[in-house]
């Protein structure tokens, strides 16, 4: 292929026209420095460019896979109800804002004659803040009654603050009692839903340890 050209160009310089003459000796040079360049290209360049490029479009894309948890613990208000008992669901309230707030917990105190207080933790400061957990059924609402129940409790203890923890709403009068004393915190079970899936593992590991704590 590399003298080809050339053979033509002087076959025919003596009969073709001046101009033709000149335009087939350009071509013979073109295809000259062509098919030296491919010549002497190294081997591995060319393989490795042809690797890459089919490396390039067969290799599929990445996915990252997040994680999946491997248990039972219950995520959501739903769950939390059908799966826990009354004192398994103090427990959790407990764990929940320890989890969020950092508080050490005290002693579980619910039951008959609880005054409204389920837990008690203890603050940064050294303060007792209590809790309250009604695990109810979606449709059943938190009335004003619980709440005026549970500001007695408070001060029965002398809280610095309270949570009112449950699965289900609190009514508008409910949350009136609530605007009414700055230092009640209720959490309904949208709310807790979104901490339980935010903080999955460690209102788990928390509710196990203080769980376990009470029947050792």
């Amino acid at each position: 292929m590399l003298f080809l050209p050339w053979l033509i160009f002087l076959a025919i310089r003596g009969v073709a026209p001046l101009s033709l003459s000149y335009i087939l000796g350009f071509l013979a040079i073109m295809i000259t420095f062509v098919s030296l360049a491919f010549l002497f290209t190294p081997t591995s360049v060319r393989t490795a460019s042809r690797s890459l490029s089919a490396t390039t479009t067969l290799s599929p894309p990445t996915q990252q896979v997040p994680p999946r948890r491997h248990s039972s613990f219950p995520l959501t208000a739903f769950d939390v109800h059908q799966q826990m008992s009354d004192v398994d669901f103090e427990y959790l309230a407990a764990a929940v804002i320890m989890v969020l707030e950092g508080y050490q917990f005290d002693r579980r105190c619910g039951g008959r004659g609880d005054q409204g207080v389920d837990a008690i933790l203890i603050n940064h400061s050294g303060q007792r803040v209590v809790i309250q957990a009604k695990c109810y059924a979606l449709h059943r609402s938190i009335g004003s009654g619980k709440l005026r129940e549970f500001v007695g409790g408070m001060r029965m203890y002398d809280a610095a603050k309270g949570y009112f923890v449950t699965t289900s709403t609190f009514t508008p009068s409910a949350m009136q009692v609530v605007r009414s004393n700055g230092f009640i915190h209720p959490i309904n079970g949208g709310q807790l839903e979104m901490y339980l899936q935010q903080h999955a593992d460690q209102i788990e590991k928390t509710y196990n340890t203080i769980r376990s704590s009470a029947t050792s």
